[in-house]
């Protein structure tokens, strides 16, 4: 009787956790569009195409941080840490204010995919 090497990750577990994230993003979604009344989706399927735009969007965001903060550690001068401190800064505040940007247009097209930035 051969033995099963629980080792190697399977493709189930390599996607779960994205999975998971995008029904947890659904559901909280889902409970904006029902008690909060500035909150529009349409139907269930724009309410999952939002929640896997967000998780994208999200996965984007939080590379290009890691990049950046790759670069702060690894500057060497002064003017490096700077260069690298500003451009670490300008991804936390570009990544926030495309939320508020969003959810102005969200309620013009009728989906809620700025409900998730406030």
């Amino acid at each position: 009787m051969a033995t099963q090497d629980d080792s190697t990750p399977t493709a189930m577990s390599r996607w779960a956790p994205d999975l998971v994230d995008v029904l947890v993003y659904v559901v909280v979604l889902g409970l904006f569009v029902e008690y909060l009344p500035s909150v529009i989706s349409e139907t269930f399927t724009l309410s999952l195409l939002t929640a896997v735009l967000l998780k994208g969007v999200l996965e984007v965001v939080v590379r290009i941080k890691k990049r950046a903060r790759a670069r702060f550690t690894a500057a060497r001068t002064p003017l490096g840490k700077v260069v690298a401190g500003l451009l670490l800064w300008g991804v936390l505040v570009g990544s926030s204010s495309s939320c508020s940007s969003s959810s102005t247009s969200s309620s013009a097209t009728g989906s809620a995919s700025g409900a998730s930035c406030r």
